[in-house]
């Protein structure tokens, strides 16, 4: 028969073990952000206007694990093509398509990263400027695991500002749509997801005379900076903890510098998203106590069967 002192020792561990396995398959971490930017006009009042037709720049790049791709697009309509992580597994078994926009979501199976961008339109006579980016990672690891990605877009034109001086504006809409969220009862882990959109305006020798970031309330190097905006555009969200943080808005935005010198200017539009998670769990308190006492046990049977071993010699 067997004794139950011999057996419980023994259980105590297996009990630890299990709920320490299962636990780390709980634990993952996920994050994305999709920016999208519409009808973008820039106009310049009282003199002068666009004398440079756009020119864009798209860029994105992913890594799983501190591994992954980067691509990149410069030109007209500048596309760049999908970045993936070394060793992303998706949920689907497929691998995201260029400018598909399409979230894999969460798994507490899977890790992988990814990002896109495209500039999809630029303004013209008929047409007004228009980009995307979207980044998205996913990981779950029972040792430090991370995903990271990023992607953006830039748009760049000069214009003129006539003799006496002139005004600039910009106006756009966008939709932002953010999510953090982590699911285990484990610390070490984070996620983060953040955009941003900038404008940048250089004289002809290249020093900066206007830059704003959108959503704030001023801006830097100008003389009067008027503003409208719609919800705070350059935002984050983060967890380290369980749970989650998500931001979805859309909204109308205005800026508008007065009193710009006559000259030559060149303007940059920035649009960029990034996300970043991290998993790494260990075992929750309530497992480092079970597996302690099940080795203190382990320990005292052993010691005891020595003494026993010892008195019947």
């Amino acid at each position: 028969m067997i004794k139950l002192s011999r057996v419980l020792p023994t259980a105590v561990l297996g009990i630890a073990l299990t709920a320490g396995i299962n636990n780390r398959a709980e634990a993952y971490a996920y994050a994305y952000s999709d920016l999208f930017v519409t009808d973008g006009v820039v106009t310049i009042s009282t003199g002068g206007g666009i004398t440079v037709l756009p020119a864009s720049k798209s860029t994105a790049g992913a890594a799983l694990g501190g591994s992954g791709t980067a691509t990149n697009d410069a030109g007209s309509l500048a596309d760049a093509a999908v970045a993936v992580g070394t060793g992303s597994a998706f949920p689907d078994s497929t691998t995201p398509l260029n400018n598909s926009w399409v979230l894999e979501g969460s798994s507490a199976g899977h890790k992988y990263s990814w990002a896109d961008s495209q500039i999809i339109s630029e303004q013209s006579a008929t047409t007004t400027i228009s980009t995307r980016q979207i980044a998205e990672g996913n990981t779950t690891d029972d040792t430090l695991a991370s995903s990271n990605s990023e992607t953006s877009s830039v748009t760049s034109m000069a214009f003129t500002v006539a003799s006496g001086g002139g005004t600039f504006n910009f106006d756009f809409s966008a939709a932002l749509n953010m999510l953090a969220e982590i699911t285990s009862p484990h610390t070490g882990i984070q996620a983060l997801a953040s955009a941003k959109i900038e404008i940048t305006i250089r004289d002809s020798s290249g020093g900066i005379v206007f830059n704003w970031i959108a959503g704030n309330a001023d801006g830097t190097g100008v003389n009067e900076l008027l503003t409208v905006n719609t919800f705070a555009l350059t935002s984050s969200v983060s967890v380290i903890t369980t749970g989650a943080q998500a931001l979805n808005e859309s909204g109308a935005f205005s800026v508008t510098s007065d009193h710009l010198a006559a000259g030559v200017y060149q303007l940059a539009l920035t649009a960029l998203v990034s996300e970043g998670v991290q998993a790494h769990a260990i075992p929750a308190p309530g497992i480092l106590t079970l597996f302690g006492l099940g080795l203190v046990m382990l320990g005292f049977m052993q010691r005891r069967n020595k003494v026993t071993t010892k008195l019947a010699a």
